[in-house]
């Protein structure tokens, strides 16, 4: 989480990272983020207090928000790969 946050905070501040590949990584890494806070606090709840049940409810929540991230980050992996094929297949008409 913290690369993912310094990642964030760098393409943040340096103006020549004001790209759409950065913006991608960025997305990526926000989602990552999103990601690891939807399951580290159970998985810390069962490692330090021993509470390993979980209501219906929070798993469906749980499993909603991954499955709904996961989706996002997987259609982000498409668009970076089709600005990379665009960039290698027409290289006069990108930038």
């Amino acid at each position: 989480m913290g690369a993912n946050a310094t990642l964030l905070i760098i393409i943040r501040m340096e103006a020549s990272l004001h790209e759409p590949m950065y913006y991608l990584l960025s997305l990526l890494s926000l989602l990552d983020i999103v990601l690891c806070l939807t399951v580290i606090p159970k998985v810390l709840a069962i490692f330090w207090f021993d509470n390993k049940s979980i209501s219906f409810s929070a798993c469906f929540l749980q499993m909603f928000v991954m499955n709904s991230f996961l989706m996002m980050e997987s259609c982000a992996f498409m668009v970076m790969a089709y600005d990379r094929y665009v960039a290698s297949a027409v290289p006069i008409h990108h930038h």
